[in-house]
C-alpha cells in the first residue's frame, strides 16, 4: 500500500510554492496571538496545567490564567543567531502563531573563542562557555520576549565528556566515551557535579533569575537509568564506571536490608554473598516473574511469538504485572527500585540548582517518558511537568550512522499506519502535571507529512495537553533555500496551515473531551512494567492497559486519559469536565482509510485519505483518479464563528518536495523504492548514475507542492461569496472562477484545483 501511494504521488502534477516568511499579508499572519511578555505573564505549573501568574504575580490565585504552549525547536548553531537574524526569526515565529522556542542541542558542538559560535561551549574543560554564544543567546531571548515568545532551555543533550580534558575517569582499553555520554553522565559523581555547574553558570550568565521569558528547563534529553538498563546500555560498563555503579548498588542494598547476606536470604539466588552485590544485567532480570530464569525466558519468547502472529496470549504467557515477593523476581524488582531512586536523586539535585539560579517558580522536567516508561513517573515525581517525544516514520539507516546517501522510510501515515502509537502517548500523562510533547514530526520526504501537525493539535486539544513543540525550524541563513529533513523552514505543506493550527490549540478553540479516566497504577505495577521492557516493547503497555483497565489506544478519542500513582486496589476515576459555553467538536478519526475531520465554532480541519463529512456541513471530496490525500483547514479571520464569518482563510495542502537538477533546470525530486524493495522508500540519488541508493535528505529548491483536485463544502451566512487565490505572500492574485464557487441553501461548495494552498473567502 505504501508503494502504491508513493508511486501515485510521484505521477501527480506539482506547482512551485514557497511561503515568504518575512512579508506575509495580514490574512495569513497570526502575529495577533502574541504580545510582549511581562511579569504578569510568568508561567507556573499547578493543578495539572500551566498558568500565567496574573497581575498579583502569585501562583494559585484567582487571576491565574491557563496558557498553552505551541512552540518550535532550534538546534545547535540555530540557537545563536546574530542580532539581525534574531529579529527575523522572532518575527517569523510570531507570524506562525508560535509562543515558545525550545533551545536544543546547544552542547553538541565545541567552538574556539575566536570563532563564530556553533555551540554553547568551547574546547576548554567543561563547562567553558563561548562568550559570543552567551551574548547572542542572551540577546535572542530578550528579542523573543518582546515578541511574546517564551524560552525552553535544554541542559544536557549531546555533550560527550572528555576524560583527559574534563578530568573524568577514562574507559578501559582506550574505548571512546559513549554517544552523548549516555548513561555515564547519570552515574559518575564528577560528571553530575559538572552538569550542575553548567546549569548554575549558564543561568547566571544569561541573567535569567526570575525572568518571565524562561518558561521551562529540561535537565536531560532522552536518557534515564531505567531506559538505559532496558536497552542493555548498563551492561557495557567497565573500569571505574563499573566499580562506581557496583558501589552504588551495594550502598542501596545496605540501606534496604542492612547487609548483602540478609538480602541474599530473601532473593534466594546468591550462591556466594558477594554475588548479591553484583548489579543485574538486562538478560538476567527482564520480566523474571518466576523463580528460575530459564522458565521466564521461554515465556518471554512465547509472548513475542504470539504478538508477532497477532494472537491473544494464553493465560500461562500473560504478564502478571506484580513483582514477586521473594527469589529472583524480588531481586530484579529491587534493582529497578534502585534505578528509579538513583534517577530521582540525579533529577532532584539538578532541579535544586535550577531553582536556586532561575527562581522558585520555573517549571523543570527531568527527561522524556518514553525513555524508561511509567517508571519515569516515579523518578520524576517531584518534577513540575511531564515531557514526551513522538515521531512518525523516522529515518532508518541500514548501513548505520546517519548516512545522508543510504537511508530509507516507510512513507507511513500518522492517521493510517501509526495511529495507535500516536494515540497511546496519552497513557503517559501524569494526572498531577502539565503534559508537553517537546518534539514531534513526520519528516521530509514523507508524502503525508502535512498531516502530523493537525493530528497532534487534534489529539492534544481533545486530551487537554499543555504544550507542543515541532522539531525543528532550521538554520539561518543556510536552510533558507533548502528542504531539509526535519526542518519546517521551506516545508511548504507543513508551513501553510501552521498559524491556523496554532490558533486552534493556543486559544482552546477545540474543547477537551468532557469525560476523563484517571488510571491508578501502583508502584509495583510500574516496576513490573519496567521489568517487562515497557519502553523497548510497545506491546507491553498495550497489554497492560487493556487487561488492567479495559482500554485501547482509540479510547483516547473518547476519554481524557491520565495516570495517577496509587494503591493497586484503587478503581478507575471517572469525572465529567466543567461545563463549557460551546458545544465540543466531535472528531471523526478513522485508521481506515486514515483520516480525521472536525469542525468547531471558529475552525475546521480535515486531514488524511478519502472523502469525509462533518456534522455541520463541512465536507471534503477528492476528484476521481486522484491520490485522495490532503490536509485542509479553515479558520475565521474576523473573530466571528465559521457560519457567520465574513472573512475566512482556507488552506489546502498535499505533499511537498525539493528539486532535482536537470540539464535545463530543475524538476520535482521523486521518491523511489529503496534498492528495489517495495516496503521501503528513499529519495532518488542526486546525480544520474550514482552508486549510492539515496539522495540527500537536504534537497535544494525550488520547493514544489502537490497540485490537488478537491471539492470543499462549508456553511456560510450570506448572499454573495468571492474567493481569492493568494500568492506566496498571502496577497490576492486571482479570483476563483464562478463555476468553481457554488452557494446553495447556506452551503458553499468550492472546487479547488490547487495552484496555491491559500484562499481568502469574502462573504457578503
Amino acid at each position: 500500500m505504501a508503494l502504491g501511494n508513493s508511486a501515485q504521488a510521484e505521477t501527480l502534477n506539482w506547482y512551485g510554492f514557497r511561503p515568504d516568511p518575512d512579508r506575509l499579508a495580514p490574512v495569513v499572519d497570526f502575529s495577533g496571538l502574541n504580545r510582549r511578555i511581562g511579569e504578569e505573564d510568568k508561567i507556573v505549573a499547578h493543578d495539572g496545567h500551566f498558568f500565567k501568574v496574573g497581575r498579583d504575580r502569585r501562583p494559585g490565585t484567582a487571576d491565574d490564567q491557563r496558557i498553552r504552549i505551541f512552540g518550535i525547536n532550534l538546534s545547535g548553531p540555530a540557537c545563536f543567531p546574530d542580532e539581525e537574524q534574531a529579529r527575523i526569526l522572532a518575527l517569523r515565529f510570531k507570524r506562525l502563531g508560535l509562543n515558545a522556542v525550545r533551545l536544543h542541542q546547544m552542547d553538541a558542538a565545541l567552538s574556539d573563542e575566536s570563532s563564530p559560535p556553533t555551540g554553547l561551549l568551547t574546547n576548554s574543560a567543561f563547562p567553558s562557555f563561548h562568550p559570543e554564544a552567551i551574548r547572542r543567546l542572551r540577546h535572542f531571548i530578550s528579542v523573543l520576549r518582546e515578541e511574546g515568545i517564551y524560552a525552553n532551555l535544554n541542559l544536557h543533550v549531546n555533550y560527550r565528556f572528555r576524560p583527559a580534558v574534563d578530568q573524568v575517569n577514562p574507559l578501559l582499553d582506550g574505548a571512546q566515551m559513549p554517544v552523548n555520554s549516555h548513561p555515564l553522565h547519570l552515574i559518575d559523581p564528577r560528571m553530575i557535579a559538572l552538569q550542575a555547574e553548567l546549569a548554575r553558570q549558564l543561568l547566571r550568565q544569561l541573567e535569567l533569575k526570575n525572568d518571565p521569558a524562561l518558561a521551562m528547563v529540561e535537565i536531560n534529553n532522552e536518557s534515564s537509568l531505567v531506559g538505559a538498563w532496558q536497552r542493555g546500555e548498563l551492561d557495557k560498563l567497565n573500569g571505574e564506571y563499573e566499580r562506581t555503579w557496583t558501589a552504588l548498588w551495594r550502598k542501596w542494598i545496605a540501606r534496604e536490608y542492612g547487609s548483602t547476606e540478609v538480602a541474599c536470604q530473601r532473593w534466594k539466588t546468591c550462591e556466594l554473598p558477594a554475588q548479591g552485590a553484583v548489579y543485574l544485567k538486562k538478560d538476567e532480570a527482564i520480566a523474571p516473574e518466576t523463580g528460575t530464569g530459564w522458565i521466564e525466558r521461554i515465556r518471554r519468547l512465547g509472548r513475542k511469538l504470539f504478538h508477532k502472529l497477532g494472537l491473544p496470549l494464553p493465560g500461562f504467557l500473560e504478564i502478571r504485572y506484580q513483582p514477586a515477593a521473594e527469589g529472583l523476581g524480588l531481586r530484579a524488582a529491587d534493582f529497578v527500585r534502585f534505578l528509579i531512586e538513583t534517577d530521582q536523586q540525579y533529577f532532584e539535585n539538578l532541579r535544586q540548582v535550577i531553582r536556586q539560579e532561575a527562581g522558585e517558580q520555573v517549571a523543570v522536567t527531568g527527561t522524556q517518558r518514553y525513555f524508561g516508561g511509567l517508571a519515569n513517573q516515579l523518578s520524576q515525581r517531584n518534577m513540575d511537568y511531564a515531557d514526551e517525544h513522538f515521531y512518525t516514520d523516522h529515518y532508518d539507516f541500514p548501513g548505520g550512522g546517519w548516512s545522508d546517501q543510504d537511508w530509507r522510510i516507510r512513507n507511513a501515515s500518522s492517521l493510517r499506519d501509526t495511529t495507535g502509537a500516536l494515540l497511546k502517548r496519552s497513557f503517559y500523562r501524569d494526572r498531577q502535571k502539565p503534559f508537553v510533547v517537546s518534539e514531534f514530526n513526520q519528516a521530509y520526504p514523507n508524502r503525508q507529512s502535512a498531516e502530523i501537525v493537525p493530528a497532534m493539535v487534534t489529539l492534544a486539544s481533545l486530551q487537554d495537553w499543555d504544550g507542543l513543540f515541532f522539531f525543528q525550524y532550521g538554520q539561518m541563513p543556510d536552510d533558507d533555500t533548502w528542504m531539509s529533513a526535519f526542518n519546517l523552514n521551506n516545508h511548504s505543506s507543513q508551513l501553510v496551515s501552521f498559524g491556523t493550527l496554532a490558533s486552534v490549540f493556543r486559544q482552546f478553540q477545540m474543547n477537551a473531551l468532557p469525560e476523563q479516566q484517571v488510571l491508578p497504577v501502583s508502584e509495583p505495577e510500574m516496576i513490573s512494567l519496567a521489568l517487562s521492557g515497557e519502553s523497548i516493547d510497545p506491546a507491553v503497555m498495550d497489554d497492560f492497559v487493556r487487561r488492567r483497565f479495559g482500554l485501547v489506544a482509540t479510547d483516547t478519542l473518547q476519554y481524557r486519559i491520565s495516570v495517577q500513582t496509587a494503591a493497586s486496589s484503587q478503581a478507575v476515576l471517572r469525572q465529567k469536565a466543567i461545563a463549557t459555553s460551546t458545544q465540543a467538536a466531535v472528531p471523526v478519526w478513522n485508521a481506515q482509510p486514515g483520516q480525521l475531520i472536525w469542525a468547531d465554532r471558529f475552525a475546521a480541519v480535515y486531514a488524511g485519505f478519502g472523502d469525509a463529512n462533518a456534522t455541520n456541513g463541512w465536507s471534503v471530496q477528492h476528484a476521481p483518479g486522484s491520490r485522495g490525500f490532503a490536509v485542509v483547514s479553515l479558520t475565521t479571520r474576523d473573530g466571528m464563528p465559521l457560519d457567520k464569518s465574513r472573512r475566512l482563510l482556507l488552506t489546502v495542502a498535499g505533499a511537498s518536495t525539493g528539486s532535482q537538477k536537470t540539464g535545463t533546470g530543475f524538476r520535482p525530486k521523486h521518491l523511489v523504492p529503496y534498492k528495489g524493495d517495495a516496503m521501503w522508500q528513499t529519495l532518488e540519488p542526486d546525480q544520474s548514475g550514482s552508486t549510492h541508493p539515496s539522495g540527500s535528505r537536504s534537497t535544494q529548491g525550488p520547493v514544489w507542492m502537490e497540485k490537488l483536485d478537491i471539492s470543499i463544502g462549508l456553511p456560510v451566512s450570506g448572499q454573495k461569496v468571492t474567493v481569492y487565490q493568494l500568492d506566496e505572500r498571502g496577497q490576492r492574485s486571482a479570483n476563483l472562477q464562478s463555476d468553481n464557487v457554488i452557494l446553495n441553501n447556506g452551503v458553499l461548495t468550492l472546487r479547488i484545483r490547487a495552484e496555491s494552498p491559500w484562499y481568502e473567502i469574502i462573504v457578503k
